[in-house]
């Protein structure tokens, strides 16, 4: 897939020892296929079964579609956002030939065994991809998980459990390859250990997410001390959410304001990217966050800020999370929303005037940055 804001060609799915493993067991010939293009809806299942593993949820819709039309075919799959948003029961018993597998690798599922360390691959790039950028995802995880586990809107609920690897597999090929480092959230002890232990190569970039603790950006610190490559071929996606120490407390971030702006002056000294994740529609602003968000945002307008981008969401709640509770304590009101086919029991906040004011004044201070890249994701109105 080719990406039209990075303009980086992304490959999507199966990039590890499974393609070996697969030429040895003569299952056929390997295909590459745009993920744009309609050649994918003509696939030949000649046993009936499709394994599929998916990353992100464009992805999951894509199979969605296949399985819709081809109900003959039985389709497994697995993979990060099956771990992260669990089909709802809605869609698993409306599409009885499609089925997810949480907990597993789809590879595992596929060859019924353990997948050996994923230290070598070999896969051949096809010879008619002439880019110069490639980006593709390695999981360093077995699930996705998060060492703090505490936010109380996130249903996050499992330690990453590593897999087997002694380093990240680079492929051969000529252009820049951007790999992504895919598990939710480091523990501040394996950052070091990671990222210590990355290749100095000029040709290879390196994203990861990552937690603003001071224990995670002196884990980082230390890794820079150790480390081989230039930490200017790094970047970083860090969930800022709101920076207010108030509302921070209410989501039990374990992260202070103090801390974002330690940790984003850090990683922009050492020039860094970094895409800064922002929470907005969630119902619980109060004029003292408005001032937080102001203290924030004077930081970061000292800062070079030509690394970083914003990435603006809105809050989606559901029922089991601790902080619907909240919300429902303090008369916020909550109302279904259909956006997310994977998850039938999402709800969004219903916004009054009042709140509406207050994203557009925290909505404005980020504009003052004057970042030239603002991904804004959410709603003009209710």
């Amino acid at each position: 897939m080719w990406d039209r804001k990075t303009e980086v060609t992304i490959l999507k799915n199966g990039f590890s020892s499974v393609w070996k493993k697969l030429e040895h067991m003569n299952r056929g010939p390997i295909i590459w296929v745009d993920m744009d293009s309609e050649l994918s809806n003509y696939f030949r299942y000649p046993n009936g079964i499709a394994y599929v593993s998916v990353y992100y949820k464009s992805e999951l819709f894509k199979v969605i579609t296949w399985a819709k039309q081809r109900p003959d075919v039985e389709f497994h799959i697995g993979g990060p956002i099956v771990d992260t948003w669990p089909l709802s029961k809605k869609i698993e018993n409306s599409l009885p030939n499609l089925k997810s597998h949480h907990r597993i690798l789809i590879e595992e599922l596929l060859f019924q065994q353990e997948i050996a360390p994923l230290n070598f691959w070999d896969l051949k790039i096809p010879n008619n991809l002439e880019v110069s950028d490639l980006a593709y995802g390695f999981s360093i995880s077995k699930k996705n998980g998060c060492w703090w586990r505490r936010c109380t809107f996130c249903k996050q609920k499992h330690v990453p459990k590593y897999l087997n690897y002694s380093e990240i597999p680079i492929i051969d090929y000529a252009g820049t390859k951007h790999i992504w480092i895919n598990t939710y959230c480091m523990r501040p002890r394996d950052i070091t250990s990671i990222y210590s232990k990355l290749p100095d190569r000029n040709d290879v970039r390196y994203a990861s997410y990552l937690k603003l603790t001071s224990e995670s950006i002196s884990s980082l610190a230390h890794a820079f001390d150790k480390m081989k490559c230039d930490p200017s071929q790094l970047a970083f996606n860090v969930g800022i959410e709101m920076p207010s120490d108030r509302v921070l407390k209410i989501w039990d971030r374990g992260v202070s304001l103090c801390d974002y702006i330690n940790g984003i002056s850090f990683l922009l000294y050492h020039k860094c990217k970094i895409a800064i994740n922002l929470i907005f529609r969630t119902g619980i602003v109060q004029k003292s966050d408005i001032d937080d968000v102001r203290l924030f945002t004077d930081a970061l307008s000292h800062m070079d800020l030509s690394n970083v981008t914003i990435n603006i969401y809105r809050l989606h709640i559901t029922p089991e999370r601790p902080f619907w509770n909240y919300l429902i304590q303090n008369g916020v009101f909550v109302k279904p929303t259909d956006n997310h086919v994977w998850d039938s029991d999402l709800h969004i906040i219903k916004m009054n005037d009042e709140q509406m004011k207050f994203d557009e004044q925290m909505l404005h201070l980020y504009e003052s940055l004057d970042l030239g890249y603002l991904w804004n994701t959410i709603p003009e109105g209710e």
